[in-house]
């Protein structure tokens, strides 16, 4: 099977959204509680297959200090697409996200963005509020117990190998 190049995508948000789990997760299949806050940029490589082919992608987890300076500095650079990660239980994280998406959007035409909200394993007994989350995000995940997160990975991925990003 013919391999694909590795493709840049971009985990932003806030601190504490869940960017590392999220990606330890997709690299993984791994959960811990025991994270340390990420300094600058880690990444990590999680293979997909799309329409029969095997793609690499590298997902840079960013320093959620960063916010909007992000944007100025060299670590965006060739960026392929972003997920931008919000956690559902802090609306200002929520704010925050669209902030970025829409900076990301307007920065990087024709990139696929993602509206990501994590921590969706806090509202799963609520069918209420699990209706009205799924208005509002691109995807809900949770890293804690997996739901969402593959999904979400292979989406901007397709979108990526489609747009010949």
């Amino acid at each position: 099977m013919k391999k694909e190049k590795g493709r840049k995508i971009m985990l932003l948000g806030d601190i504490g959204v869940g960017k590392t789990s999220i990606a330890h997760r997709g690299a993984f299949n791994s959960f811990s509680n025991n994270y340390k806050a990420t300094i600058g940029v880690d990444l990590f490589s999680i293979d997909l297959v799309i329409d029969g082919t095997d793609h690499s992608f590298v997902l840079w987890d960013t320093d959620g200090e960063y916010g909007m300076l992000m944007f100025d500095s060299i670590y965006i650079k060739g960026a392929s697409g972003a997920c931008i990660i919000s956690d559902l239980g802090r609306e200002q994280t929520i704010q925050s996200m669209h902030k970025l998406a829409d900076t990301f959007e307007e920065r990087n035409p024709g990139r696929p963005v993602m509206r990501i909200g994590n921590k969706v394993d806090i509202y799963k007994n609520d069918t209420e509020t699990m209706s009205e989350l799924k208005k509002n995000f691109d995807f809900l995940t949770s890293a804690m117990e997996g739901d969402g997160v593959f999904e979400a990975f292979r989406t901007i991925a397709k979108s990526c190998y489609e747009r010949g990003l």
